[in-house]
């Protein structure tokens, strides 16, 4: 039983109606509308994270992919698929975070994104090595919209546990052909 039916969105303010209009995580939002407050300002980080933010687009979604795979969250996971694809993300990156593979192919930023996209999940703090690779590689306010971003996502991850969030059908292609594995096989920080 779902803990929240999807929301009438009827009766949401405009703001809330367009939120939900557009393409995305209907089910997610649709369930949070019952507090159209807490949707607007949850759509408010949202917005900075997806299209504000400075943080290389292939890097942010690598680590909210890393962050949906470490906590198994398959509804994240779909929903960035096309987005990581659209950032530069190969098919192989994608599979190899899908199957709880350790990615150990790529240097640099990429690498320190990874190791603390799985800390976050993980609620450990990041080692010194990757707190120096990030501080080499990307200026402050980037490390920081990282923190956001994993942080954010371990969230929305919760959220979509707690609600029991069904993928939508349109996402259900993605589910298919990119299955998470098992939470016991997951790989740990």
């Amino acid at each position: 039983m779902n803990l929240l039916e999807l929301c009438d969105t009827s009766q949401l303010p405009e703001a809330g109606q367009r939120m939900l209009g557009s393409a995305g995580p209907k089910n997610l939002l649709g369930t949070l509308a019952h507090s159209p407050g807490g949707l607007e300002a949850q759509a408010a980080l949202s917005a900075h994270v997806g299209r504000h933010s400075r943080l290389d687009a292939a890097l942010r979604e690598m680590a909210i992919l890393q962050v949906a795979a470490a906590l198994g969250s398959r509804y994240i996971f779909v929903h960035h698929v096309d987005r990581a694809f659209d950032a530069g993300v190969s098919d192989e990156a994608i599979r190899a975070l899908a199957a709880g593979t350790l990615i150990t192919s790529v240097d640099g930023p990429m690498s320190a994104v990874l190791d603390m996209a799985r800390a976050a999940a993980a609620g450990t703090p990041v080692s010194d090595e990757t707190v120096a690779t990030l501080r080499g590689h990307l200026p402050d306010e980037e490390v920081a919209d990282l923190v956001i971003v994993t942080t954010f996502y371990v969230m929305v991850a919760r959220q979509c546990a707690i609600l029991r969030t069904e993928i939508e059908p349109a996402y259900h292609h993605l589910a298919s052909r990119y299955p998470l594995i098992d939470s016991s096989e997951r790989i740990q920080p």
